[in-house]
């Protein structure tokens, strides 16, 4: 039994020079053997934990253009 474990970090930088960290780790059992086999399911493990993160930072990105819009709009000046 061999075990994997991948990871993948991203670090967003904001305007306001406030970061914001997404991370994802992924650990799994293997009975492969090869070579050949043991990096295909590292390179898969490491694909998916990309893909949880590259997700989760453009739902933050649609969330915090969400919050600036919604701003915008409460400083828009009236008309009378």
């Amino acid at each position: 039994m061999t075990k994997i474990t991948r990871a993948f970090n991203y670090k967003l930088a904001l305007p306001n020079f406030e970061n914001r960290d997404f991370y994802c780790s992924q650990e799994i059992e293997t009975n492969f053997e090869t070579m050949e086999e043991l990096t295909e399911v590292s390179e898969k493990v490491y694909e998916w934990c990309k893909n949880q993160v590259m997700k989760s930072v453009n739902e933050y990105l649609k969330e915090i253009k969400g919050e600036q819009s919604e701003q915008a709009e409460l400083d828009l000046p009236t008309t009378k």
